[in-house]
């Protein structure tokens, strides 16, 4: 979140371009209001502090069984003078190993119904990801069609792209079996 404030005034008035209509030629229009504009702030106050957001995360996963994992996040986001937190509780389910997918839960924006969802297939070279943070969960029927429409939505996004995956592998892991630290793989040194 970002905000700007300006302390100063400025007006263009119509005396002002009736000079301009007068004498088309002699004066242009677009450097005299950037001339005046730029001297409206000329005088403008020295240096300034502001400060940036802060933001603080935590989060927490468990494996439920060899296939289910559940989690939560936590995110605080602390700018001018203002807390805003989010937390959310998520479902991440691989049936093989090449697929898997997800179900969220945020609480945000003092908001209770933002369910979201992915999908990974792929395997450890690269995998292709599809996900929403905000399925639509209330929709109304059009009383002059049989549509149904999302009912007081504000935002749906949806992403997709490609992750490529380097590093590591079991295969090595197998062949140093003494080797618990990440510094015995070739791709750390």
């Amino acid at each position: 979140m970002n905000s700007f404030s300006v302390n100063r005034n400025y007006t263009y008035n119509a005396s002002d371009l009736a000079q301009f209509q007068a004498n088309p030629g002699r004066i242009d229009l677009l450097r005299a209001l950037g001339d005046s504009i730029s001297r409206a702030f000329v005088n403008s106050p020295g240096s300034y502090t502001t400060l940036i957001p802060v933001k603080i995360y935590g989060g927490i996963s468990h494996q439920l069984t060899p296939t289910l994992a559940a989690g939560a996040m936590t995110r605080t986001e602390i700018y001018d003078r203002h807390v805003m937190p989010t937390l959310s509780f998520m479902l991440h389910y691989t049936p093989v190993p090449a697929v898997s997918a997800s179900l969220s839960y945020t609480i945000m924006n003092s908001k209770f119904n933002q369910v979201g969802a992915g999908l990974v297939l792929g395997n450890r070279i690269a995998q292709v990801y599809f996900i929403t943070d905000n399925i639509i969960l209330r929709w109304q029927k059009d009383l002059q069609s049989s549509y149904f429409w999302p009912y007081n939505a504000r935002m749906f996004s949806l992403r997709f792209g490609i992750n490529l995956l380097f590093g590591c592998h079991e295969k090595e892991e197998k062949k140093h079996p003494h080797a618990n630290d990440k510094d015995d793989c070739p791709a750390y040194r």
